[in-house]
């Protein structure tokens, strides 16, 4: 698609259309594309925004970074906020702060399940344990059991002891989604407790909890 084309179609009334023009903006340099993105960033379409959000991940500027920290802030649908962080995180570390700072501000759990992921991609194990961690103080167990998951990915990092130690605190759960993470989480670990608290949990009251500690083994 021409660039003139592009941008008549960014200013149509159709939401299709400046669909199109914003997919077909991925052909151009950042300087021609992040200025054009950036004139849809409060389009009235949630899903044109979060597109917005893609495209100023992939045509990574300073100015479609300062861009994406202003969605992942101020950015009213949660949907877009996780897409931008999703975004911001294709510029490696320098988005850790702005990730660190959107998890603590933002308790929407569809945003925070966007950053751990992408924060855990960073190889940045002190960042993943103090998520992970905080996680786990969520009212959310969905939230929750992403924070143990993750905490199975520290394993062989320098928060491994950590990471450990707060897996088997959370073995004692009462909430057996937890009980289950727990079990698939410490299924990386070769340690002795590790390995013990395993054992113990083959013999959980929940047979899901149960399959969770046999799926390695399978």
């Amino acid at each position: 698609m021409q660039l003139n084309e592009i941008k008549v179609l960014l200013e149509s009334n159709n939401p299709q259309k400046r669909m199109s023009a914003i997919t077909a903006l991925r052909n151009y340099e950042a300087a021609v594309a992040v200025p054009l993105l950036a004139n849809r960033i409060d389009d009235p379409e949630l899903i044109i925004r979060s597109f917005v959000a893609m495209g100023l991940g992939h045509k990574r500027t300073p100015e479609a970074f300062n861009m994406l920290v202003e969605i992942l802030s101020h950015e009213k649908d949660a949907n877009v906020r996780g897409e931008a962080a999703n975004a911001l995180s294709r510029y490696g570390k320098d988005s850790l702060p702005y990730l660190m700072q959107a998890f603590d501000a933002d308790q929407n759990w569809l945003v925070q399940l966007s950053i751990l992921p992408v924060v855990a991609e960073l190889d940045c194990p002190d960042e993943v344990y103090e998520l992970c961690d905080k996680s786990l103080d969520s009212a959310d167990s969905v939230v929750q059991c992403v924070g143990i998951e993750y905490l199975g990915f520290l394993q062989g990092s320098t928060r491994h002891a950590d990471a450990l130690e707060t897996l088997l605190i959370w073995a004692e759960s009462e909430n057996w989604l937890i009980r289950r993470q727990v079990a698939l989480s410490l299924a990386v670990f070769e340690d002795f407790y590790a390995q013990k608290t395993l054992l113990r949990l083959r013999q959980d009251p929940d047979h899901r909890v149960v399959a969770a500690t046999l799926e390695k083994l399978m």
